[in-house]
């Protein structure tokens, strides 16, 4: 049933349509949690905790962030040497363009829907906004999501230097270290730190980020491996993926052992199911569909739907009288979507042009 992936490419059309159901799952999670700030919680415990856990699919956008941007610098590398300054400057053209962008028009969105600042503009602006929350211990609107690319962009700033200086042979086991450092760090942090560095700290998070990059590795040595599922056991892992996900907080650590290791127990069945999805060629198309264009967009489905969120609650709820969280989470996904299109069409896309020309 394991089978050895049997091609090299350097896209990987069904990881678009992964990456947009993450998006999704961060959208239901945010959108729920907003809405039982201003509402009842009409769902049973079991409900509420599958929601309340697709906060995986960050861990899930680490993986498969890990995953691309590895593989991609091995193929550079194997070609001559890292460009190392190329790299900083694609990385800087798809992610500061929108992340500024909002921080800039945040005070008018705060303005127009009579919210108080959040006074944590400065550590957003310089990438630290995770240790901000940290030391705050408080989850700031609109910023608060933004914790997740200030631990990107701190993955960022070793990663070209780890893969063009260590060689090949050296550099599965330089991995497997640092993983596993990241995992003592999480025990460490639960004995003397909390819940929010444990959960929050580049080096408690980075470790999902670094086996995304082991998976990189693998790929470019012919060495990944990956369960080939027909549509039967693809039921039967997805079945108990949700009976997992309905059992108890992803975050909730009750000795040194859960803070080390938990999210792997909920991360090893996604895990299992989007290689197969990725990697099994019964599951390719020659042909791109909406949801591989959603997929594109989704990093401006994560940044714009939180702000949306009590736009919608204090705009749309007051006027139309929305008491269904369907239709909320219905108009949520809608104007993620939407916005996002129309940011990646008319704004975005000018930036990703210049650094499509740098390859």
């Amino acid at each position: 049933m394991f089978q050895k992936v049997s091609f090299k490419d350097s896209y990987f059309q069904n990881l678009d349509i992964v990456r947009f159901l993450s998006a999704i799952m961060i959208v239901f999670l945010h959108s729920y949690k907003g809405w039982i700030a201003w509402n009842e919680n009409t769902f049973n415990k079991y409900i509420s905790q599958i929601i309340n856990n697709f906060g995986i699919g960050v861990d899930i956008f680490f993986l498969m962030s890990g995953f691309l941007i590895t593989y991609l610098l091995i193929i550079e590398k194997n070609k001559n040497t890292i460009n190392i300054k190329k790299f900083y400057f694609k990385r800087i053209l798809r992610i500061w363009p929108l992340y500024f962008f909002l921080i800039i028009i945040s005070p008018l969105i705060l303005l127009w829907i009579k919210y108080p600042s959040p006074e944590n503009y400065i550590s957003n602006i310089f990438f630290v906004g995770n240790y901000e929350i940290i030391a705050s211990e408080k989850w700031k609107y609109p910023f608060a999501h933004f914790w997740s690319i200030c631990v990107e962009m701190h993955f960022y700033l070793f990663i070209p230097f780890l893969i063009n200086y260590i060689s090949n042979k050296k550099i599965v086991s330089v991995f497997i270290l640092l993983i596993l450092g990241s995992i003592f760090f999480k025990m460490y942090a639960y004995k003397n730190l909390g819940w929010f560095s444990i959960y929050l700290n580049t080096l408690s998070r980075i470790d999902l980020l670094l086996i995304g990059s082991l998976g990189g590795v693998l790929y470019s040595k012919n060495s990944l491996y990956y369960l080939k599922l027909n549509f039967f056991y693809r039921v039967i892992f997805f079945i108990i993926f949700v009976l997992i996900l309905s059992m108890e907080p992803v975050t909730k650590y009750d000795n040194f052992i859960e803070a080390g290791f938990k999210n792997y127990l909920y991360i090893v069945i996604p895990i299992i199911l989007i290689l197969d999805y990725v990697f099994n060629k019964d599951n390719m198309s020659k042909k791109t569909n909406l949801l591989n264009y959603f997929g594109k967009v989704s990093y401006g489905i994560y940044m714009y739907h939180n702000f949306l969120i009590p736009i919608i609650m204090i705009k749309f709820q007051s006027i139309f009288k929305i008491k269904s969280f369907f239709i909320f989470i219905l108009l949520m996904i809608f104007f993620s979507i939407l916005i996002s299109v129309i940011s990646y069409k008319y704004f975005e896309s000018y930036f990703l042009k210049i650094k499509s020309s740098l390859s």
